[in-house]
């Protein structure tokens, strides 16, 4: 089970993603794997 603070910093840097991008330097389909490796991690928080 992951602490309180990965689980919002994983969440905030989701949503930052969602509405901001990537940034220069990372392709979509690498953004997208971090994506999901930030959403396994989330997942793990509640089971």
């Amino acid at each position: 089970m992951i602490g309180d603070w990965e689980f919002e910093s994983a969440l905030s840097l989701i949503f930052h993603f969602e509405r901001q991008g990537f940034g220069d330097g990372v392709d979509e389909e690498r953004g997208v794997r971090i994506q999901w490796d930030l959403l396994r991690l989330v997942q793990r928080r509640w089971c």
